[in-house]
């Protein structure tokens, strides 16, 4: 459908607040998909359900329908058709909530009908299902309204039998009605809840004794179907819960639970009405005498036998059906606004205004009261034209209902099938069959009349009205829609800003593998891509202009771009740094994308999402965040296309260019939620989306170039949680722990960064200030795994800050200054070091006992305790590599002799290495948690240098200088002892025995094999790019070690590192 199109999506969340206008993930879903926010969210899951409860309104929409199951055969088919009704609707429910799930906007399924359809059809598809299901919602209304108004009549005349009603009186009752209920939503709240209570007592007043009778339609063996219209018609309006999509927090889960229980609910509910109705009804002949065809008030007048009895019960239904009437139209009213929003009707610039102070449609409200009481008028002239008028809702809503699950079936459920409610591929094709099904027969079981043989005045025009409709929705359709599709606008410098939301079409918005591929030459010349990104409100003229791209607007073709109309609200919002024409377009067309992307999001789940978490199960926050904002969070769901290019991309070279333009697709869209963000001064909630998905980027921009450290990324998650930590979030528990799960995520990055760069985090220290690292400091792990940290942040934090100190100490030493500053700083560098140490030899992960588990059965919760413990032993032979002072005071070794280095290395850090390489090979190659791994071979490999004895080395050196003197390799005439005798001399180790090889140089010689042999495997199993670099740097420090004349004493492998530019993000 058309949307009203906001420049960029807002922040998000996991989980919203019950209240306020906007909520993270609920504004991310309405914008993302081609809306923006105008509705206050103040609607929970138990509101929607109870007005979906009041739609039903049980004793009210089965009592004014009771005439149709006395001709259907009375209480039998009252009573089954009641069980087998529910069961069939319940399919209903479930079909309308996976695709509400899906897409969770108030232009429900008319907006779905666009989605699902195919491009040759969806424009025509969608404007059949829109006008189905507006005149659905008018109508539909129209008879609840109406029905009150003669449910009120007819409770008149249990005390004035003879009053005869004329036409007019009816009708002018109505409309008096009509007027009043329009301020009733203001109280639609309250009402919902008290409507089920007045469900109830209406229920359990109905019991009392009486008898049954036959049947009188005249449709032999059909008449039970006919029995059956009053509890078909009960829930035929369940689906308009959907309407109030934007008016709920949370709304792709609550919206379709709600939906889901409804008729569960209803049905139970229903039982304490249908079973006391069936066992007191009066003869059924009688009852077809009932005024006004409302059996109710006649019902209980003749099973009670007072008046008085008679209007205390119908009193109560008469309050549910006032309940039920604020609710219809307050639904009705949300359709036609969401409806005019997408200019498909005349007037649509009115009636899609939003009242500021109520944050309500009014004018669309209004014009649903106006269409009801043009449409009442008919009732005038003909009663049976009327009736068709009313019966028609029925019909109408089934289409409206029918389209787009036939269509989501028609492609296999595919989008459905990934939304964050839904009922499986199989179970779910069965629910939509049965849906269906009962969908086509309901459309003949409502055209048809209650009775044979068919009068003028019994005929059911029904269908006549529907064909009716539905030429008029032509005729609108020819001179308005039609016209507009040639005229579609696409956005260009002069107009407003590209957004880089996914729009209407999540495939539409993304840039296709075959557009893709015709890219130009540009790649990321250094850390700073994309400028925009290290400082995001430069970014809107900083990015190039591709002028073969063009943003276009992926909605009905029917609907003429709002951003031409100047009605976005964010149209005087001023940018710093610049002018916001210059954005990427995103191409006009789709050349077979949304296959591709399809691919490549089950590829994010099924490779890229267990290699980059250290668990993978419904447990994982990566895997929850992603599932639950893919459809619904535009920077969500270009993170992670882009990702899983990246990810394909070095096994796939073609795959190269595109992932590089899905990249900067991706970073657009961070970038203009920085943007908005910038301009608030408060953040009152947490953007989940826009934190995820720099997580995502940021962690993922070396699989494409192996020395990128996603420093802009880092930097601007920092910030934003910086500004979240230092202002007062009014959350409950829930958005502090999103809160405390990104900052475990940031200490993870900061870590791998750490190691490979002169990157400063804030002092430990001052983190731990806070509440929630009390508690980690309080205990050895962490309450719940983290997919990156594991079980102990703390673990990480001391690594990261024993890196630091390594890497400012080395510096200092490398490029000595000789000034004091710089002696008294490498002083303090070692007293913090032996701090360091002391705090990482208080950790003790031998004894601790699981607290949660991971839910992954390849990475049971031991394997992160190891990784955990790993961790440790990294950060104390990084520190004594670093500092063999503190190797010399372990040892008792007087500080400062010459032979405390070698004694350090073959006493202590070689068997800390060692110890290091076992405790790794207890976790199975297989384990999730290989991808936080990597840092720890490379710790492992810096320890394992093998030390030669002085005497051997002189006598290496003195081979090495005869090595010239020696004489040519010779092959013929040569025996087997003189054959390898001539291969240890050129080798220049004749001098030296089979005595120098010890057990320790076994031992390392099968941990430097281990080593290698699992980097290969995370070659394998992981994005290979940043674990080639680990490989070569691994090599790289055993050659610098092997060829050393004084062993490994005389260099560090920082030194290497820095000198050979081997650096990538190792995890």
């Amino acid at each position: 459908m058309a949307s009203q199109k906001t420049e960029s999506s807002t922040a998000s969340e996991v989980k919203q607040y019950e209240y306020g206008r906007g909520h993270g993930t609920d504004v991310d879903n309405l914008q993302s998909l081609g809306y923006k926010e105008e509705l206050r969210r103040n609607r929970s899951m138990f509101t929607l359900l109870f007005q979906s409860l009041a739609v039903a309104a049980i004793p009210y929409g089965f009592g004014s329908t009771l005439i149709s199951a006395v001709y259907g055969g009375g209480q039998l088919a009252m009573f089954l058709g009641w069980v087998v009704v529910c069961i069939l609707d319940e399919c209903i429910a479930i079909s309308l909530a996976e695709l509400a799930a899906k897409y969770p906007t108030s232009a429900g399924p008319y907006y779905w009908s666009y989605q699902i359809a195919g491009p040759r059809y969806k424009t025509v598809l969608s404007f059949i299902t829109g006008w189905t299901w507006l005149i659905g919602n008018w109508t539909i209304t129209l008879s609840v309204n109406f029905g009150f108004a003669s449910l009120l009549a007819a409770t008149v005349n249990l005390y004035q039998p003879t009053y005869e009603w004329q036409p007019w009186k009816l009708v002018l009752a109505l409309c008096g009605y009509f007027l009043r209920s329009i301020h009733g939503h203001h109280y639609r709240g309250s009402l919902h809840l008290a409507v089920c209570g007045g469900e109830g007592g209406s229920t359990f007043g109905s019991i009392h004794p009486g008898h049954e009778d036959i049947t009188l339609s005249g449709w032999g063996g059909f008449s039970f179907f006919i029995g059956i219209l009053p509890p078909a018609y009960t829930f035929s309006a369940l689906g308009m819960i959907t309407s109030m999509a934007e008016e709920c927090g949370d709304v792709t889960v609550k919206l379709p639970r709600a939906i889901s229980l409804a008729v569960p609910v209803g049905f139970v509910a229903g039982l304490f009405f249908v079973i006391p109705l069936c066992a007191t009804l009066p003869p059924l002949a009688d009852i077809l005498e009932a005024p006004l065809g409302q059996a109710i008030p006649y019902v209980f007048l003749r099973v009670l036998g007072s008046p008085s009895s008679a209007l205390a019960l119908t009193t109560l239904i008469l309050v549910i059906t006032v309940f039920c009437s604020i609710s219809i139209t307050v639904a009705a009213s949300r359709t036609t606004w969401a409806f005019a929003r997408d200019n498909a009707i005349p007037g649509s610039r009115l009636w899609s205004k939003v009242n500021e102070t109520h944050t309500t449609p009014i004018w669309a409200l209004t014009l649903t009261t106006l269409v009801q009481m043009l449409l009442s008028l008919i009732y005038l002239g003909s009663s049976s034209a009327f009736n068709a008028f009313v019966s028609v809702g029925v019909v109408a809503l089934a289409v409206s209902y029918g389209i787009p699950i036939a269509l989501s079936m028609s492609t296999g459920r595919a989008g459905v099938n990934t939304a964050p409610w839904t009922f499986g591929k199989t179970l779910g094709w069965i629910v939509n069959s049965v849906a269906v099904c009962w969908i086509a027969f309901e459309l003949v079981l409502f055209s048809m009349p209650p009775a044979i043989p068919v009068t003028p005045s019994t005929m059911n025009y029904c269908i006549v009205v529907f064909v009716g409709f539905m030429t008029i929705s032509a005729a609108w359709y020819g001179i308005h829609a039609r016209h507009v599709e040639s005229s579609i606008k696409f956005f260009d410098a002069a107009e407003e800003p590209a957004a880089t939301s996914v729009e209407a079409n999540f495939s539409a918005a993304v840039v296709p593998f075959d557009a893709l591929f015709d890219v130009g030459d540009e790649t990321l010349t250094d850390d700073t891509f994309p400028s925009a990104i290290l400082e995001p409100w430069r970014a809107i003229d900083i990015l190039p202009v591709q002028d073969s791209m063009q943003g276009p607007i992926h909605s009905p073709e029917w609907r003429p771009s709002p951003w031409s109309q100047g009605s976005s609200d964010l149209d005087g919002m001023s940018f710093p740094g610049g002018a916001c024409g210059a954005m990427p377009r995103l191409p006009g067309r789709v050349h077979g994308g949304p296959e591709a992307i399809e691919a490549l999001m089950t590829n994010w789940f099924d490779q890229v999402c267990p290699a980059w978490s250290a668990f993978d199960s419904a447990l994982n926050p990566n895997r929850k965040i992603a599932l639950e904002m893919m459809h619904s969070s535009a920077a969500v769901f270009n993170a992670l296309r882009s990702m899983s290019a990246s990810f394909l991309s070095a096994r796939l070279p073609q795959l190269e260019r595109p992932a590089l333009e899905m990249l900067k697709t991706a970073a657009q869209s961070i970038v203009q939620e920085a943007a908005i963000l910038r301009t608030k001064t408060v953040l009152d909630r947490i953007p989940t989306g826009l934190l995820f998905s720099l997580f995502c980027l940021g962690t993922s921009v070396c699989w494409l170039d192996a020395g990128r450290l996603g420093l802009p990324f880092l930097k601007e998650a920092k910030d934003l949680l910086s500004r979240l930590s230092s202002h007062a979030v009014a959350a409950g528990d829930d958005q502090l722990e999103v809160l405390a799960f990104f900052k475990k995520s940031l200490v993870y990055w900061e870590m791998l960064l750490s190691f490979v760069d002169d990157y400063e985090t804030e002092r430990v220290e001052h983190d731990y200030q806070t509440a929630h690292c009390r508690e980690i400091q309080a205990t050895k792990t962490d309450q719940y795994p983290h997919p990156w940290t594991g079980i102990s942040t703390l673990t990480s934090r001391l690594f990261t800050r024993s890196i630091q100190l390594c890497r400012s100490y080395r510096r200092r030493v490398s490029r000595p200054s000789g000034s004091e500053v710089s002696i008294e700083a490498a002083m303090q560098e070692i007293q913090e070091a032996q701090k360091l140490e002391e705090r990482l030899l208080e950790q003790d992960f031998s004894s601790v006992t699981p607290t949660n588990n991971t839910g992954d059965e390849k990475t049971p919760w031991m394997h992160l305790a190891y990784v955990a413990e790993a961790y440790q032993l990294a950060s104390l032979l990084q520190l004594y590599l670093t500092f063999p002072d503190l190797v010399a005071l372990r040892l008792q070794l007087t500080p400062g002799t010459g032979a405390r280095s070698e004694l350090s290395c073959d006493q202590w850090t070689i068997p800390l290495a060692l110890r290091l390489t076992k405790l790794l090979e207890q976790i199975p190659p297989e384990s999730g948690s290989r991808v936080i791994q990597p840092l720890l071979y490379i710790c492992a490999s810096t320890g394992l240098c093998y030390n030669l004895s002085s005497s051997s080395r002189r006598s290496s050196i003195r081979s090495d200088a005869g090595l010239c003197d020696a004489p040519p390799v010779t092959i013929l005439g040569q025996g087997i002892l003189g054959y390898i005798d001539q291969m240890q001399v050129r080798e220049g180790s004749v001098t030296s025995g089979a005595d120098d090889l010890s057990e320790v140089a076994v031992e390392i010689g099968v941990a430097r094999s281990f080593i290698l042999r699992r980097l290969d495997t995370l070659e394998c199993t992981l994005q290979p790019r940043p674990i080639a670099v680990a490989k070569r740097l691994v090599k790289a420090i055993w050659a610098a070690y092997d060829d050393e004349t004084r062993g490994c004493t005389s260099g560090h492998w920082l030194d290497i590192m820095e000198a050979q530019n081997l650096r990538s993000l190792f995890g």
